[in-house]
């Protein structure tokens, strides 16, 4: 599917869940291997930052009210690569219904990750496709984490063509959608 068929899809989806829900609940899980503790990462000063550049898109995150922490020594890239490693780290703290952000040790590659199944968005939470993964360093920077949501809510890197890396040479206007789209 084209990513144009897919934003008219999403934003079907938004208007008929937003009858019902004002904000997008984001569990917040906290898995690092520093001292730091969580007010380390200014959590709260993160999504008030967050809730502004989403706010033309009526689109408004709201913490739940307990920030868990588990010390683990799995850097992102291990999360990334590997089904074991990332179960082993979710485990028993993945909740449904929101989107899981779990902030955790840096690697070599990659700043975040979310899954993104080629599936109608308002399956992604029955597939178990809400958890974010961002680095410890990652955190600090003005994108990663809006990044990240942007292929949560099913948007596609706009420059190379690799089928696994969720990637297009569609237009982000959708213009060349017939020609190059998916």
């Amino acid at each position: 599917n084209c990513s144009a068929k897919s934003k008219s899809e999403l934003i079907a989806t938004y208007e008929e869940y937003s009858k019902h829900l004002d904000t997008l609940v984001i569990n917040v899980n906290v898995v690092i291997t520093t001292e730091n503790q969580s007010k380390h990462y200014q959590i709260t000063s993160k999504f008030k930052a967050l809730n502004h550049v989403f706010a033309p898109a009526l689109i408004q995150f709201q913490l739940i009210d307990k920030i868990y922490k588990r010390t683990s020594n799995y850097t992102i890239d291990e999360i990334e690569s590997s089904d074991r490693i990332r179960n082993k780290v979710v485990k028993d703290l993945e909740q449904e219904n929101v989107i899981n952000l779990f902030i955790v040790p840096k690697g070599e590659f990659l700043n975040g990750f979310t899954y993104v199944v080629p599936d109608t968005f308002a399956n992604y939470f029955n597939l178990k496709c809400n958890t974010i993964f961002i680095n410890e360093e990652a955190w600090f920077n003005q994108s990663t984490l809006q990044h990240e949501l942007g292929h949560f809510f099913g948007l596609q890197h706009t420059f190379g063509s690799y089928p696994n890396e969720n990637s297009t040479k569609e237009l982000p206007d959708g213009s060349n959608c017939i020609v190059t789209g998916k």
